[in-house]
């Protein structure tokens, strides 16, 4: 009996020591996979706190806008008064915003005036006239802004078939819109019209008149 017992206990201690260390190989590689795993984003965690205390966030580059270049445009205007001091009529073209030249324009135009000088001696006159206009911010009403005119005049012909000289006219001006296209002026100021054979003509510059875009 002491030999059978003493056999089963060796038996049961043999079985159980295989039992303690034969691993199956599927069951380890599975264990040491998730280790791997787990250690991988525990390393991948680290590594990405790490790189946001290094890296800048980069700030987007700001696009500014372009300028806005005024837009240019023609007035055609017509009008009557009196230019330095004799009754006239004058049609001019009026182009604003040359060249990108803001709150500014050219007044191209043609005059007819007649009257008599300081001799009594009744001449007429065809001139041509060059302008440069500044326009100022509207002072009164939103609708109603006002100018200042500054020029050159040639009489181009006056009366014995003559040429006569180069003179100029300074004026403030004042001008109110009627419409989207349409608008009514009013010129106030001194010019000089000069023949260069007779006495000058000078004195009141005053023109009312309508314009309207080309």
């Amino acid at each position: 009996m002491k030999k059978i017992f003493t056999g089963l206990l060796a038996l049961m201690l043999l079985l159980s020591c295989a039992a303690a260390f034969a691993v199956p190989p599927r069951v380890q590689k599975r264990r040491i996979t998730k280790r791997r795993i787990i250690r991988n984003k525990k390393q991948k965690a680290v590594l990405k706190r790490r790189l946001q205390k290094v890296v800048i966030p980069v700030r987007k580059a700001r696009i500014m806008p372009r300028p806005k270049v005024p837009r240019s445009f023609m007035e055609l205007e017509l009008g009557a008064g009196y230019l330095a001091s004799i009754p006239g009529i004058v049609g001019a073209v009026r182009l604003h915003n040359p060249m990108g030249m803001v709150s500014s324009s050219i007044k191209l135009g043609v005059a007819y005036a007649t009257g008599k000088d300081s001799d009594q001696v009744d001449r007429k006159h065809a001139l041509l006239f060059i302008d440069g206009i500044y326009r100022m911010a509207p002072m009164f009403k939103p609708g109603i802004k006002p100018y200042l005119g500054l020029g050159i005049n040639l009489v181009a012909y006056t009366s014995g078939k003559k040429t006569g000289a180069i003179d100029g006219q300074a004026y403030l001006g004042l001008e109110g819109r009627m419409s989207r296209r349409n608008s009514a002026y009013l010129e106030f100021g001194y010019g000089l019209i000069r023949t260069g054979f007779s006495p000058t003509y000078k004195g009141l510059h005053s023109i009312i008149g309508f314009k309207t875009i080309i």
